[in-house]
């Protein structure tokens, strides 16, 4: 009896791989994400914003998210790796800004020969960080994060979704 109810845990905190239609991408994620779509008109054109998120009651109790944010052709540069890196780096700012937070660290480096920025920031007065990382793949930003409390920081599922995101 003990051995089917181990079994049946396993089953119910299965991870899995996701492979959204809408993103281009695959990532291993512990449940199903609720999706959200999004047009935005702004001064540069339109801009797609496709959200992904599981919201987990386990024992690290993390939020994932998974975004994709489609610019107009053009608007970044393919050309102007100075200006990719600007563009990651203005997004992680505008993330810091609206967390209210500080940044704990942040690197560049290449993901999939594309240009990325990992980081992680302690917000609501430290009890409370996000890990993630900037993917720029020519006109798209990918952002994917994991939230969870300042003493479950170190759980190993928010590295095993982060480092499980690959670009199709």
């Amino acid at each position: 009896m003990m051995y089917l109810f181990l079994i049946l845990m396993f089953f119910q905190n299965a991870w899995q791989t996701l492979t959204p239609e809408q993103c281009s991408c695959s990532i291993y994620v512990p449940s199903e994400f609720e999706y959200k779509e999004q047009e935005i008109p702004t001064d540069i054109g339109q801009i797609k914003v496709y959200n992904f998120a599981i919201e987990t009651e386990d024992e690290n109790n993390n939020i994932y998210f998974l975004n994709r944010i489609v610019y107009p052709e053009g608007f970044i540069p393919l050309d102007s790796i100075q200006f990719q890196d600007d563009f990651l780096a203005q997004s992680l700012e505008e993330t810091i800004e609206n967390l209210s937070g500080v940044l704990d660290y942040s690197s560049e480096y290449q993901f999939q020969k594309n240009r990325a920025l990992k980081f992680r920031i302690t917000y609501n007065q430290g009890l409370t960080i996000v890990k993630g990382m900037y993917v720029l793949r020519k006109n798209e930003l990918f952002l994917i994060q994991v939230f969870t409390s300042s003493d479950k920081a170190l759980n190993n599922d928010m590295d095993l979704f982060l480092n499980s995101f690959k670009i199709l």
